[in-house]
């Protein structure tokens, strides 16, 4: 256990590992699984998002060993529950709490955990006031507060003025549902409350052009290097007032999702020299068409865009083929294009153009690709890079799948998303044939008709042994084709199996706790099947099912027998999240659960 000086050491090194790894090093020699615990989320925490480190696997396996054996012990000494905490970096160091629950714990955090993070919840002013003014308030550099959105929200945020001077260190600030005032949110940009901020979110917060043009033009906006102003009804003025504003150089970051632009403000923001340090935008919900993707295609080139994200806006196949043609996009690693009326006509004008040659994650879900699209897609061997692909709801069919899962170009991808596509029996061969997508992690096939031949193609493919998460939710798959795909060893490394509303019966359930092999999954899906008492009490009953972090067993028809199986289930005391709605449970049935000691820590869904 580490001492309050100690703690206060590594809070001031936050920027480097060095204090952490030394004090690692020393605990580690002492035989305290806690040095471990530091050097292996460390080590996690270096990685490139994008990278295939070949240790990620075994860091993160062993990470999530470690939390299981020793997370209760790591939060002990804070008081702090399971559901209350993030640990980044070898401690605990996010935080969502009601005002009243910082106030029990807060002391304990400041002496043993660099907390930098807090998510506060719940409006009651009186405890806000004293949890904002609590010492430990000094050590925060990152702050989330949910008005939502009545009357009182203007308490809260005149509270937080009053009590900035609590929070000197604050980097980043967060707003979300909340009744601001024109006059708070000028004494807000005036900076001189919160003179490091370099981060800021207003969320629903009916801000008008006039406290952009307030917000920007400050010395807070010189400062910032995130801004999101999503959902606020302040149009094109306000966002040609962020274009105008000559301060935001240190902008990395702009989110305006929802806030009525149109093609003459997506033109204004391209046009714009001051956002030339710009990485990330996203300009999602705008319904500004065509005219606003060749706005964005027409800007001046900024080669350090990294990502792009234009989800609903219209955009349409001719605007996917301005973005393609436009050189100035050479550098996105992310482009999301999800739900903009695209066929496979844009998808051809991707597959003509060298422009997105460097990205790693591709959206395109709910787009009328067709077949031809995916056919179009599998063409466009620049895409070589590419770790994501979301293809979810894009009419693909089986044939459109096929072309997709049989290009060599997509080896290097780690997610894909087929949902809603029509896959089927044949689709899903193809992707069993696949052996060239060896590295997939994630893959995403729920609303396919896949069948038992489906889900007994995937058993067979060995090459999807580093599959983690495995979503064939509504498939109709049956107890033949889960028995088939649960004896399926090569799937020993899944985290999440999504198994919903599949027609599946206690015989599914007796080859889930067959399934010995399954011990690395955390989120088990089983909603909308006929389990029934006799299926819960298998997989209550399965000491391989552990490490269950998230059960859904909503609808699965199951009553007394099923409770008790459940309330005895010792082992069961990693489940933060218990979902057994629609049930018939009365309360008697519910208090029972909720009773059980190692349910004392999960929330229970009703």
């Amino acid at each position: 256990m580490l001492t309050a000086a100690e703690i206060a050491a590594i809070r001031a090194d936050d920027t480097s590992d060095t204090t952490r790894l030394a004090h690692a090093a020393r605990l580690r020699s002492e035989g305290d699984p806690r040095g471990e615990f530091i050097e292996v989320q460390c080590a996690l925490a270096r990685l490139d998002p994008w990278s295939s480190h070949p240790e990620r696997a075994r860091w993160e396996r062993r990470e999530r060993e470690l939390l299981a054996a020793h997370g209760g012990t790591f939060r002990a000494p804070l008081g702090l529950r399971r559901s209350e905490c993030v640990f980044r970096r070898g401690f605990v160091d996010l935080v969502a709490l009601t005002a009243e629950r910082v106030l029990e714990v807060a002391d304990a955090w400041e002496r043993g955990a660099p907390i930098q993070d807090l998510m506060l919840l719940g409006q009651d002013p009186a405890s806000l006031a004293d949890a904002l003014s609590h010492p430990a308030m000094r050590h925060l550099r990152s702050l989330t507060i949910h008005g939502g959105g009545h009357d009182l929200s203007r308490d809260v945020s005149e509270m937080l003025l009053e009590h900035a001077s609590s929070l000197v260190r604050l980097r980043s600030l967060s707003l979300t549902q909340m009744d601001l005032r024109s006059d708070w949110v000028k004494r807000l940009a005036a900076g001189g409350p919160f003179t490091a901020l370099e981060r800021l979110t207003l969320d629903r917060c009916d801000l008008a052009a006039e406290d952009v043009q307030a917000l920007v033009s400050s010395p807070m906006g010189a400062r910032l290097r995130s801004l999101t102003l999503d959902n606020n009804p302040f149009g094109d003025d306000g966002v040609r007032a962020i274009a105008a504003a000559d301060g935001l150089t240190q902008l990395e970051a702009l989110s305006l999702t929802d806030v009525k632009m149109t093609s003459e403000g997506v033109r204004a923001l391209a046009a714009s020299p001051g956002l030339a340090s710009l990485r990330h935008l996203d300009l999602s919900l705008n319904k500004f068409g065509p005219e606003g993707a060749q706005a964005l295609a027409q800007a001046t080139p900024r080669s350090r865009l990294e990502e792009l994200k234009l989800w609903y806006c219209g955009i349409r196949s001719e605007g996917l083929r301005a973005l393609a043609s436009a050189p100035q996009f050479a550098s996105l690693r992310r482009l999301d294009l999800g739900n903009n009326a695209i066929d496979a006509e844009g998808v051809r004008a991707v597959a003509a153009e060298r422009s997105f040659a460097q990205l790693r994650h591709l959206g395109l879900n709910g787009n009328s690709l067709g077949s031809a699209g995916g056919k179009a897609l599998a063409e466009a061997t620049q895409l070589e890079h590419l770790r994501v692909l979301e293809l979810g709801g894009t009419q693909l069919g089986s044939e459109g799948t096929r072309a997709i899962v049989s290009a060599p170009t997509f080896a290097a991808l780690t997610r894909l998303n087929l949902a809603c596509n029509a896959v089927g029996p044949d689709g899903v061969r193809a992707l069993a044939r696949a052996s060239h997508l060896a590295r997939l992690e994630q893959l995403i096939l729920r609303l396919n008709a896949l069948g038992p031949e489906g889900a007994q193609a995937l058993a067979g493919a060995r090459h999807l042994a580093r599959l983690t998460e495995l979503d064939l939710t509504d498939n109709e798959l049956h107890d033949e084709g889960a028995r088939a795909l649960l004896a399926a060893t090569q799937l020993a490394s899944l985290q999440k199996l999504g198994l919903q509303h599949n027609q599946l019966s206690e015989e599914s359930a007796q080859a889930l706790a067959s399934a010995t092999h399954l011990t690395e999954l955390s989120t088990l899906e089983l909603a909308q099947n006929d389990l029934g008492d006799e299926g819960v009490r298998l997989l209550a009953e399965a000491p391989h099912l552990a490490g269950l972090v998230v059960l859904d067993l909503s609808r699965t028809r199951f009553g007394d027998d099923g409770v008790r199986a459940l309330a005895a289930a010792s082992h069961l005391t990693h489940l933060a999240l218990l979902s057994l709605a629609e049930n018939g449970l009365d309360r008697a049935q519910y208090d029972a659960l909720a009773s059980a000691s190692q349910f004392a820590d999960t929330t229970i869904l009703e």
